[in-house]
């Protein structure tokens, strides 16, 4: 998981601290990692105008405890970290903890503790890959979709609703044809219809359709 989320913040552009060429900036956040050791890493975007504290609390048991210390840490760098003012005062509201953990009991803490740093919670507890990319997907910045099959069953119903008839929506077409039921509309009538396209025991169904969008109108 860590390797990934590494990864990540290079795809978008973002630079672990220990790269940027600002040796003042660099010098303030190296005092959080040290006296932090579970900040694995802190990564900064292109501008300095975010910053990305990576906290490892796997194996930490009082992970709400940890992020208030780490924030306190952080007001520490803000007032006397950096000589910047100006880098400092872009970074001061766009400071955000990746909290790695294993924990499924620290949500409610959590709510309240946004006054230095917003908390973003990534759970390590299963390393499914899909698990994984669910995950992922809360980082702010990254910008992959997570794809889902659409649940074939709402959308007919859904539909039925809107066609108001009454009659079941199912394929009306034989499957080696080219026709659907999207060729019809309400200007149709029974008779113009190519009847020879249709399977026998839905053109019943067309009709009724047919029916009820004329009544509609």
């Amino acid at each position: 998981m860590v390797d990934k989320i590494k990864t990540i913040f290079s795809d978008y552009k973002y630079k672990s601290f220990v790269e940027i060429d600002n040796t003042n900036l660099q010098q303030g956040l190296s005092k959080i990692q040290e006296n932090e050791p579970q900040v694995i890493d802190i990564y900064l975007s292109e501008r300095y105008d975010e910053l990305f504290l990576i906290v490892d609390a796997r194996d930490c048991e009082e992970i709400y405890e940890l992020c208030e210390e780490i924030d306190r840490k952080i007001v520490s760098f803000i007032n006397f970290g950096c000589d910047n003012k100006e880098t400092v005062l872009k970074l001061k509201y766009n400071i955000i903890q990746i909290v790695l953990h294993a924990s499924s009991d620290i949500s409610i803490p959590f709510k309240d503790s946004l006054s230095i740093s917003r908390k973003i919670r990534i759970d390590c507890s299963d390393n499914r890959e899909d698990k994984v990319q669910r995950e992922l997907l809360k980082l702010p910045f990254n910008l992959q979709i997570e794809r889902s099959t659409p649940d074939i069953s709402i959308e007919k119903q859904e539909l039925a609703e809107l066609l108001k008839g009454g009659c079941e929506f199912l394929f009306t077409i034989e499957d080696d044809t080219e026709e659907s039921v999207d060729n019809f509309n309400e200007d149709d009538t029974e008779e113009s219809i190519d009847k020879s396209k249709l399977v026998d025991k839905r053109i019943d169904e067309i009709r009724e359709w047919l029916s009820n969008a004329n009544n509609n109108c």
